[in-house]
């Protein structure tokens, strides 16, 4: 896709975004960079490779048991603070 002024211009209303000329001339070429990035992407071809085994032809695996293979208050023991229901994460931001 040919990225022009007008092209930029009318993506600029329709994100309601506002430019001086300096800043439209530098965010236009922005622009043109990502279409052609985006004209890139279609060589990419878009059929998945065969899927492959991966573990080792003969090798045991365990089998699923269901069950509960632990009780809460044995979870909550480990935990450094905690209601009793569920374990209590600080906040970070």
């Amino acid at each position: 896709m040919k990225i022009n002024a007008e092209v930029f211009e009318y993506a600029s209303k329709l994100a309601k975004l506002k430019f001086s000329q300096a800043d439209a001339a530098k965010e236009m070429e922005n622009l043109k960079d990502i279409a052609v990035f985006v004209e890139g992407l279609k060589e990419i071809p878009d059929t998945l490779p065969e899927q492959t085994e991966r573990r080792e032809p003969g090798a045991k695996l365990r089998e699923d048991v269901s069950g509960v293979p632990f009780e809460r208050e044995t979870l909550m023991e480990n935990s450094s603070d905690n209601d009793g229901e569920l374990f209590i994460v600080p906040q970070t931001i």
